[in-house]
This record gives structure tokens, sequence and C-alpha cells, in this order.
């Protein structure tokens, strides 16, 4: 049974428009250019202090975004551009409490937690420095990586892939087992 050519282009039209919107929150979600700051806010004793006034400021542009901490003493500020931040913690009866040089990069999660100290809001703590930042909020791990670094950065694969298609047509090595080839980012080998 022949297909009429016409409902054929058409079938194939809708395919494709089902194919892109089934397919787009997975392209939406790899494009993500920001990055989360995150922690918790205590007193000495290691209670928490709901309502304290968090404070993150981009360095490099003097972007801010400030948030009020949480019944449980947590913060979150989603969506911050990537750099370097200050992030300043403000309450009642309690120093402010400041970090500067916390590094943000692309779809990390920077967790910086702060104990107050008691005292009047006008005394300050600063602590300066970076300080690596660990994510113990996800089992995501990840790195950024320079343009350089993947272009000269070669992978060993295995020949019984589909990304071999330089080697189509050789033959395995001893015993069946296929032999290894190099493929470099940005050339063949």
């Amino acid at each position: 049974m022949d297909i009429p050519r016409s409902l054929h282009v058409q079938l194939c039209k809708i395919s494709a428009v089902l194919l892109l919107v089934l397919a787009l929150p997975d392209i939406c979600r790899s494009q993500v250019t920001s990055g989360t700051l995150l922690g918790n806010v205590q007193d000495p004793s290691g209670a928490a202090i709901r309502g304290a006034n968090v404070t993150a400021t981009n360095l490099q542009t003097g972007l801010s975004r400030s948030v009020l901490s949480g019944e449980d003493g947590g913060y979150i500020i989603n969506l911050l551009p990537v750099g370097d931040y200050s992030i300043r913690v403000e309450f009642s009866g309690f120093k402010t409490d400041e970090r500067s040089v916390v590094n943000l990069q692309i779809n990390a999660k920077a967790r910086v937690d702060f104990i107050l100290q008691v005292g009047k809001v006008s005394e300050k703590v600063d602590v300066s420095g970076s300080q690596p930042v660990l994510d113990t909020d996800t089992a995501e791990s990840g790195q950024v990586i320079e343009n350089t670094r993947v272009t000269q950065t070669s992978i060993e694969w295995p020949s019984v892939y589909p990304v071999d298609v330089a080697d189509a047509g050789r033959r395995a090595g001893s015993k069946g087992h296929p032999q290894q080839s190099t493929c470099a980012f940005g050339s063949l080998r």
C-alpha cells in the first residue's frame, strides 16, 4: 500500500514537531548559565536563626540579591550569574557576618553556612579569602573545562562503538577482540 506523498510529508512534519516538543525540556535544561548559593544561619549554640537577611553581591558587576532565612535557618539564592560573590548576613541582636570571594561556577551549588555571634548589628565579623566549595547537597559532580583542554584531549574508544566510523572495515584484533583506536577532539587520527 502506497502512502500519498502529501500525507507522507505531513506525517514527517508532525513527527519532527513531536520530537522537538519532547526533546525541548532536556535542551533547555542543558543551557544553564547560572548557579545557586545556599546555606544555614545559626547562633553559637547551633539553633537556627529565622528571618536573617542574607545578601549576595557580585564583586564584578555589583548585582545584589537578598533573601530571608527560613524556619530552619536555611537560605537559597537561585539563578545567580557566575562570578565571585560577597555574602553578608544581618540579624538584630547579632554581629553582621560577611564572607568575601565565594566563587560561583556554572550550574554549581555553593554552600556557605554562617554562625552569628551575639553582639550589636553595627559590629561586623569579616571573613575574607577564597574557600573551597564542597557540594554536600547533591551527588552531582562537575567541572568547568577550558576550550583548549577539550580540543587537545584524546580518548581511547573501543572499535565496537559507532563513533569509530573513521576506521570502518577494520579487522578485529587477536581472539576476536576489537582493536583500540584513538580519537582526538577536533581532528582525526
